[in-house]
C-alpha cells in the first residue's frame, strides 16, 4: 500500500510546477508552459530557472517567496503575491 502511494505522490508531484500551481489546471499548461517537471525545456522558464538556481523544489520553500520573478512573470495575481508575502513574512518573523 504504501509503495502504491508513493508512486502516486511521484505521478502527481509530476503535474506541481516548481510555481505551485497543478499544471492539469493551469490556463498557462500547454500554450505558455509545458510542465517544468516534465519538459527538459523548461529552464526557458524564469520561475523554474530561479527555482534551480536557488535549490528549492517549490518557489514556497525559497526564503524570498514571493520574489521579483514572480512580480515579473504575472504567474499570480500581484493581490495574491502581496497576500502570500505578508502571511510567509509573519510565519518567518516567528520562527
Amino acid at each position: 500500500m504504501i509503495a502504491m502511494v508513493m508512486k502516486l505522490d511521484k505521478r502527481i508531484e509530476e503535474y506541481i510546477g516548481v510555481c505551485g500551481i497543478c499544471c492539469l489546471i493551469c490556463p498557462a499548461y500547454n500554450t505558455m508552459c509545458s510542465s517544468c517537471r516534465k519538459d527538459p525545456r523548461s529552464i526557458e522558464c524564469a520561475i523554474y530557472k530561479c527555482a534551480l538556481e536557488r535549490g528549492v523544489k517549490f518557489c514556497f520553500k525559497c526564503s524570498e517567496f514571493p520574489c521579483k520573478t514572480h512580480y515579473e512573470e504575472h504567474v499570480f495575481s500581484t493581490k495574491a503575491l502581496n497576500a502570500w508575502k505578508e502571511i510567509f513574512e509573519e510565519l518567518r518573523s516567528t520562527q
